[in-house]
């Protein structure tokens, strides 16, 4: 499946010109976060990098900015849309084995990446083998975790999903707090749902990313951690209900986004 994955990314040039089609009309926090890394100096990684439109608008004058892609199709893109453009380049990789040397990079940032990966801990454990010390990693991906969201691949009776999904995660939060687990889980999706002739938002997502784990993954190596997931306007009934007990220690973790700020120590 990895294979079929990576082949779609080489051949559908569709599918990037619908995510660059996105970036009309991106969120506020995403648009905080180019502002924020364009103005910070060193080497700066933006993973699942696309066509490079947040690679080059996170582009400053203090700061070297790599864009990383598993897509050859991509990046052949970016580095057309790059040209002219200095302190920019582009890489063509898969983000389990990043062409970095250890403790090199500045800052990363990953933009809606996380959700169409197969291994995420791999990814994560690349992100803090490449960060300097005072490091710091943006993550922005939809929340499909949440009981009021769900990969797009999914179907079945809405009220029983939302139900079940607040269980298990009701389950997971406890494990964690109470019986101290310490692994990192995030449900990946059936293969077999995955559907290449499709060509639509995020019908290619791979896993349902929990804003719960990425937090306590990163504190487990002792980073500082902000987070938010509730940065994004609610869109159905249950979440506009909710949005109101924000603050609430679990409800906190299933907003419709999934937003961190982690930064090495």
């Amino acid at each position: 499946m990895e294979d079929k994955l990576h082949q779609f990314y080489n051949e559908n040039e569709e599918y990037f010109n619908l995510a660059d089609e996105g970036h009309e009309n991106i969120f506020p926090i995403h648009r905080e976060i180019l502002d924020k890394c364009k103005d910070k100096s060193g080497l700066i990684v933006e993973l699942g990098c696309g066509t490079g439109i947040d690679s080059i608008a996170m582009s400053g004058k203090d700061n070297y900015v790599m864009g990383i892609d598993i897509s050859e199709l991509a990046i052949k893109k970016a580095r057309k849309r790059a040209e002219g453009i200095e302190g920019v380049e582009f890489k063509e990789s898969n983000l389990e084995a990043l062409p970095l040397e250890d403790n090199s990079v500045d800052v990363i940032a990953s933009f809606f990446t996380f959700e169409h990966l197969f291994n995420p801990e791999r990814v994560l454990s690349e992100i803090n083998r490449v960060l300097k010390k005072n490091g710091e990693c943006f993550i922005l991906c939809p929340s499909f975790a949440s009981p009021f969201r769900g990969a797009p691949v999914y179907g079945g009776i809405r009220k029983v999903r939302i139900l079940k999904k607040m269980i298990l995660s009701l389950v997971r939060m406890f494990s964690v707090w109470i019986f101290g687990k310490k692994d990192f889980r995030v449900k990946m999706i059936d293969k077999a749902l995955i559907d290449f002739k499709k060509v639509g938002k995020d019908w290619d997502a791979t896993n349902e990313p929990f804003i719960f784990e990425f937090v306590k993954y990163f504190r487990r190596l002792n980073y500082k951690v902000s987070f938010d997931s509730w940065l994004t306007p609610p869109k159905t009934k249950e979440e506009k209900f909710f949005s109101n007990f924000k603050k609430f220690p679990i409800i906190k973790y299933w907003g419709p986004i999934v937003y961190i700020h982690a930064q090495k120590r």
